[in-house]
């Protein structure tokens, strides 16, 4: 089987997480407080000059309650609280 890989975009990872950070309303300090990680680490991260490791990433959207296709770009819908937004 022959699976075509695409790379994350930043930018669009960005774009997602500062969506879903919205939605949940949750600033970037108090996002940095729950991950234990530095404020500007989430700027960087939202403004999309990083991304974050994999185990960062499940970790975001657990506690985002989103899907990890939603913050990466492989699809629109955006899952909160068991309802689609």
């Amino acid at each position: 089987m022959i699976t075509e890989y695409n790379y994350i975009n930043p930018s669009v990872f960005g774009f997602r997480l500062r969506t879903a950070m919205r939605k949940r309303k949750m600033t970037g300090r108090k996002l940095a407080k729950e991950i234990e990680r530095a404020e500007s680490t989430i700027y960087s991260w939202t403004n999309g000059y990083q991304l974050p490791t994999l185990d960062t990433t499940i970790a975001l959207a657990d506690i985002l309650d989103v899907s990890l296709d939603f913050l990466t770009g492989r699809t629109e819908v955006m899952e909160i609280g068991g309802s689609y937004a």
